[in-house]
């Protein structure tokens, strides 16, 4: 009896052995894709649509323009200037053949338009904050020294920001 017993113990400690080192695992892979994002956005100033073109203006700012990527490689953002697309010179302000020729800041460095357009920025990462990157748009312009006649001037400012 006693034998039965010993291997009975000896069982239900051997049976309770395989019991507590079976074990199971599993796991999951969490995933994420964030897609490539580029957005530009004009908040023009006040007065930008009502310049007075006799007077001289320095700097003037007609508009903050937000720049926004959360491209890796970084972006790009080029300014272009309808009368200089149409001209292939500087910016300008027409009216029919009459013109007022004007500068532009952009973020607070001058602007060279080559022709057509002309690169403003040219970041080597995404945007540093997710609200993006404001930048100042001023211009100057001398029209004391003009004589303009009346009528309505004007020249379209276009951004593109494109991601690299």
């Amino acid at each position: 009896m006693k034998k039965r017993i010993l291997i009975l113990a000896a069982l239900v400690v051997l049976v309770s052995g395989f019991a507590a080192a079976q074990t199971d695992t599993a796991s999951i892979t969490l995933t994420g894709t964030v897609t490539p994002l580029v957005n530009i956005t004009i908040s023009p100033a006040a007065g930008h649509n009502s310049l007075d073109l006799l007077i001289d203006v320095t700097d003037l700012t007609v508009a903050t323009v937000n720049e926004y990527s959360n491209v890796a490689a970084g972006y790009t953002v080029t300014l272009e200037s309808a009368f200089a697309t149409a001209n292939g010179a500087g910016a300008a302000l027409t009216s029919g053949t009459t013109s007022l020729d004007y500068s532009v800041t952009y973020g607070g460095v001058a602007v060279a338009f080559g022709g057509a357009s002309a690169l403003v920025t040219d970041a080597f990462g995404p945007s540093s904050s997710p609200a993006g990157l404001d930048k100042a748009l001023a211009i100057s312009y001398a029209g004391s020294s003009v004589t303009l006649p009346n009528g309505s001037y004007s020249d379209t400012l276009t951004f593109t920001i494109t991601g690299k």
